[in-house]
């Protein structure tokens, strides 16, 4: 009986000892486990990123006006079409498509704003619900910001057709004829843009405001001064945005009156893989180490509880 019971003690040692060797073995093994999961390359932006970085989405609706029209867009973010015309082609982000007298009308969803309308025939365009010429879409982009500690009224002028773009809210915005429009950003709205054809005339605001045509900063004309003041005067400085004068009917985008421009003509755009946050494609050399390691005092202490 004492031996059954010195042997009984000796086998529960035994297998106590291989818990502590496997438990300290998965401890030091961990690093270059969890160092492999890291080293993974995606396919696309990381969960968080996706969650915090949601961009409005924008309504464009486009009709016939009594003929067939033709058009073909680009946007700078995602693009989707409600297509009335099997010879739509939609290829993000541009979107080439075509309405007649009886299709209806064609609903595009995008983010971002639009670089670039070409189209053929006549066509009656809204933005967000606002009347938007194309020509007036392919002209010039304007954004005007302020910083988060500030807000500003403001008076923007061109020399020809000025409209809303994706940022205007209505309750915030005044147009005062087709080249002028008055409105105003918050601390909470920080920023409104509009689509112009011609040039950047001159602008005014009640502070420091940020301006960039067609994603070029410029310069504003009397800053500091109020939109109740007088736009235009004799000091007035020529536009520094980078703008030439084009034919009547034509902006400074080069409108095309045969947008038969196939989309693979345009830039690719798309999401690619992304590496692991800190720059590494694989293991550092501290995981490594710290895995050899793990591994090697595994194996010795599996050699001396199998030597007992």
């Amino acid at each position: 009986m004492p031996t059954t019971h010195t042997s009984s003690t000796s086998h529960r040692n035994r297998i106590a000892t291989l818990a502590v060797v496997v438990c300290l073995g998965c401890i030091l093994i961990a690093p270059i486990t969890v160092g492999s999961g890291l080293g993974v390359t995606t396919t696309g932006p990381p969960v968080a990123s996706a969650q915090t970085d949601q961009k409005p989405m924008h309504t464009l609706v486009i009709r016939s006006d009594g003929s067939s029209g033709k058009y073909l867009l680009t946007a700078t973010g995602t693009t989707s079409i409600r297509k009335t015309e099997a010879s739509d082609v939609h290829q993000p982000p541009v979107v080439q498509g075509s309405v007649g007298k009886n299709d209806g009308k064609d609903v595009i969803r995008y983010t971002g704003h639009i670089t670039s309308f070409k189209h053929q025939g006549n066509l009656q365009v809204t933005l967000n619900g606002r009347s938007a010429p194309p020509e007036v879409l392919n002209g010039n982009y304007l954004n005007v910001s302020t910083s988060k500690h500030t807000k500003s009224r403001y008076r923007m002028v061109a020399s020809g057709t000025i409209i809303a773009g994706e940022e205007a809210e209505g309750n915030d915005l005044a147009p005062k004829n087709d080249s002028r429009v008055e409105g105003h950003v918050s601390k909470q709205d920080r920023q409104d843009s509009f689509y112009y054809t011609g040039e950047f005339v001159s602008g005014a605001a009640s502070t420091k405001l940020s301006l960039a045509a067609n994603g070029q900063p410029i310069s504003m004309y009397k800053r500091g001064s109020t939109p109740t003041d007088s736009p235009n005067g004799p000091n007035s400085p020529p536009s520094t945005a980078k703008q030439t004068a084009t034919e009547p009917g034509t902006t400074a985008r080069e409108q095309s009156t045969s947008p038969s421009i196939h989309p693979s003509q345009t830039a690719e755009s798309g999401s690619k893989g992304t590496d692991r946050p800190d720059g590494g494609g694989g293991l550092s050399l501290l995981e490594l180490v710290g895995g050899i390691i793990g591994m090697l005092v595994v194996a010795v202490l599996g050699l001396l509880f199998l030597s007992q």
